[in-house]
C-alpha cells in the first residue's frame, strides 16, 4: 500500500486539502508544514513502528514524502 501510494497517488505540489481528501487526517501534525501517518509495524522484524511522513512548503504544497522506521 505504501509503495502504491507514493508511486501512483501522492504527487509533488498537491495541496494539504488534496492529501487529506486522499488519505484522511494525519495522525500527527507538527507546525503547518508536516504530516505523519502511522503505518503500523510494517517492515523488518515488525518490532519498529513505521510512518508515512509528508513535508509541505510554506504555501501548503507537498514537497516530500517518505517512510520512517522508529
Amino acid at each position: 500500500m505504501f509503495d502504491d501510494l507514493i508511486k501512483n497517488h501522492l504527487r509533488k505540489n498537491m495541496s494539504k486539502d488534496e492529501v487529506v481528501a486522499l488519505i484522511g487526517k494525519p495522525d500527527y501534525e507538527d507546525r503547518t508544514e508536516f504530516f505523519s501517518y502511522k503505518l503500523g509495524f510494517w517492515s523488518g522484524f515488525r518490532i519498529d513502528l513505521d510512518t508515512l511522513d509528508l513535508e509541505f512548503s510554506r504555501d501548503g504544497k507537498l514537497k516530500k514524502s517518505y517512510r520512517v522506521q522508529y
